[in-house]
């Protein structure tokens, strides 16, 4: 990841509210069962669209082929398919972590995806300097476009695995949204040594749990956190709509001593 000068970018005020922001970029709420989403992809490219998508997804966790899952989800017919089953999700946890990102900040958003919720808080946000990272190329494609049609100078992407390359900057807000579940067990423990030495004094780290995610990594994301100089200073439960089923997704907000 290269060098930023954040002190070359200007700031400008622009704000949009979800509701907006949702309809620029056409999106809608639509909670699919498994097979009206089966359909749906079938209507894109037949039985073997459908396959294909099946076998990444399976193979995802298996055989840790997380990039190119993200990469054939962002795909023109299937990003949209994608994004309009995830736009509870964004409304939930967007809105709330958007609240936590006032004032003039250095945030950096890990896993950020096609940079949906990125672009949204760098809007909203003008005054602070937003990095956003992933490990796929395709997503990261289609953020740069959307940043570029939303005009906003405040943000970068990057390709990168953070678990692999250092990061030489400092933050002073991490933000990890829906992505524990893409780590390994043995990566997600150890996360939080990972993310402090990259936080400024009183920095904070907003993650949030998908309900897979607070099965597996709730008791040791709050249980761990003296010992990696990190108190837990909110938490909130907000709803999960995913295939038909309401459930409950997690916010932890961790402050560095």
């Amino acid at each position: 990841m290269q060098n930023i000068n954040f002190n070359k970018v200007k700031f400008f005020k622009k704000y949009m509210n979800i509701e907006e922001y949702l309809e620029n970029e056409k999106l809608k709420d639509e909670d699919l069962s498994f097979k009206e989403l089966e359909q749906k992809i079938f209507k894109i490219g037949g039985q073997s669209k459908v396959n294909e998508f099946f076998n990444l997804a399976n193979n995802c966790y298996e055989k840790n082929e997380i990039r190119e899952f993200y990469n054939f989800l962002s795909e023109e017919h299937m990003s949209k398919i994608q994004r309009n089953l995830t736009v509870n999700q964004f409304v939930n946890s967007a809105e709330y972590i958007n609240k936590k990102l006032f004032g003039s900040k250095i945030i950096l958003d890990i896993g950020c995806n096609d940079g949906l919720k990125t672009i949204f808080y760098a809007i909203n946000n003008p005054k602070s300097q937003i990095i956003g990272i992933d490990i796929a190329e395709n997503p990261l494609n289609i953020a740069k476009e959307k940043s570029d049609r939303n005009k906003c100078k405040n943000v970068r992407f990057f390709k990168k695995n953070f678990l692999n390359k250092p990061i030489r900057h400092k933050f002073d807000i991490i933000i990890l949204d829906h992505v524990l579940h893409e780590l390994f067990d043995n990566y997600a423990g150890k996360l939080k040594s990972y993310l402090r030495p990259l936080m400024n004094d009183g920095g904070l780290m907003i993650t949030s749990l998908t309900p897979s995610d607070m099965e597996y990594h709730k008791f040791e994301w709050n249980h761990q956190m003296p010992s990696e100089g990190l108190i837990q200073i909110e938490e909130r439960i907000i709803p999960y709509f995913r295939f038909k089923e309401k459930k409950e997704a997690y916010v932890s907000i961790l402050r560095k001593n």
